[in-house]
């Protein structure tokens, strides 16, 4: 109500920013989710320079992505954060989340470049990373180069340092992208690999299974 009352007293643009992102937080809490977005939109229209304005228009992105289900809206949104704040901390993720959206509706070249800018940005091997190179090898893969997305797959398998997150799943599934590319050896040696470094893993098991059979 007394954002309301500012509202109708001062006009949406005279309004202070940080007013309105404290009230979208309030919103967001209670599952206010399109009067959020509307709040996001006042702050960007109004402050479109503001200090808050990076953090704005990704919270934005991810409420269209996530809460309201806008996929097409958010994918807009995805791209002009990853285009004015090329620096932001939350880029990696903004390209994660851009090249799923891509995934869902069909466009796997397109998803298999966000996922790329990640894999190939030079930053953290941590769980965005990892996500995003093994999501770019099941593009290129679906897409039917299952020999490139092997490739991709392997390439940072034997970098230095602690093997990156997710490095056994990337292992079972880069042995499924060598078989299905004709290379049974190079399928072997990867699960080998998986069996000996990762024993506990899941996908060991799934391995020894299909061994038993």
């Amino acid at each position: 109500a007394l954002v309301r009352t500012a509202l109708d007293a001062l006009g949406a643009g005279a309004l202070p920013a940080e007013v309105d992102l404290a009230w979208s937080r309030l919103l967001r809490d209670d599952g206010r989710h399109a009067e959020q977005l509307a709040c996001y939109d006042r702050i960007l229209s109004a402050h479109p320079d503001h200090r808050h304005a990076e953090r704005v228009r990704y919270g934005r992105a991810r409420l269209l992505a996530k809460e309201l289900a806008r996929p097409a809206d958010a994918e807009a949104a995805f791209v002009e954060f990853v285009e004015r704040h090329p620096e932001s901390t939350w880029r990696r993720q903004a390209l994660l989340l851009l090249g799923e959206l891509r995934v869902a509706r069909g466009d796997q070249a397109g998803a298999g470049e966000a996922f790329a800018r990640v894999v190939e940005d030079g930053g953290a091997r941590d769980a965005v990373w990892a996500n995003a190179w093994l999501s770019l090898g099941w593009t290129i893969a679906r897409q039917g180069r299952h020999a490139e997305a092997a490739q991709v797959l392997a390439r940072p398998l034997d970098g230095p340092g602690e093997p990156p997150p997710r490095t056994d799943e990337v292992l079972w599934t880069l042995a499924r992208f060598r078989r299905q590319a004709g290379d049974e050896e190079g399928a072997r040696a990867a699960i080998a690999r998986l069996l000996a470094e990762f024993p506990a893993s899941p996908h060991a098991e799934k391995a020894r299974q299909e061994a038993d059979r």
